[in-house]
């Protein structure tokens, strides 16, 4: 059972429960519902648009040939780019976009052929 004075430091007030009877059997915990999470959780499929929609956008990135996966919030960015300022460019617009919990980097230099 937790102490009350640590219940009250979470945010989470006391309250009591009666039984049809009219009898207060016992204890009842209630969240402040201030204190929940209310962050929707994203789809992968979501995550991924988002990661796709923010590189199109972003001029340096739109010719580049980046492939975007996402799984359990873990995006993989796949394919080539013509700097490595662009591969670091990339993992960052990722890493801000919501619902992303991580980021592998695959992504590779163009060599250039002659």
């Amino acid at each position: 059972m937790f102490p009350v004075a640590l219940l009250m430091a979470a945010g989470i007030g006391m309250g009591t429960a009666a039984h049809a009877g009219g009898q207060v059997t016992e204890t009842e915990a209630r969240v402040d519902p201030a204190l929940t999470l209310s962050a929707p959780v994203r789809s992968d499929a979501s995550v991924t648009e988002q990661v796709r929609a923010v590189m199109q956008a972003e001029g340096t990135l739109r010719a580049q040939k980046i492939q975007v996966s996402t799984r359990e919030g873990v995006v993989r960015l796949s394919g080539t780019t013509t700097s490595s300022a662009q591969i670091a460019q990339a993992v960052a617009l990722a890493r801000g976009v919501s619902g992303v919990r991580a980021v592998r980097n695959e992504l590779r230099l163009k060599t250039r052929t002659r």
